[in-house]
């Protein structure tokens, strides 16, 4: 009970103070800013992980990886 009512406080205190940035031209500006770290992250894997073969791989991983549901996926579809 109380660490929910906590929970629930601190997400209405971090959405009010991330109220500026939820606007229609912030949201887009997150977005974008999150794709191009996506980006830049699946380069980053194609670049030095070797079992990494192309950049459709190394973005693949990187949106796995970001999501946190793992790559478990990616050693069934090389092996």
């Amino acid at each position: 009970g109380l660490r929910l009512a906590v929970s629930l406080l601190v997400l209405v205190r971090l959405l009010w103070s991330l109220q500026g940035l939820i606007t229609r031209g912030g949201l887009a500006y997150l977005l974008l800013l999150s794709l191009g770290v996506l980006g830049l992250c699946g380069a980053g894997f194609w670049w030095l992980e070797p079992t990494v073969t192309s950049l459709g791989d190394g973005l693949w991983l990187a949106f796995t990886t970001a999501a946190t549901v793992g790559y478990g996926d990616m050693a069934v579809a090389h092996g």
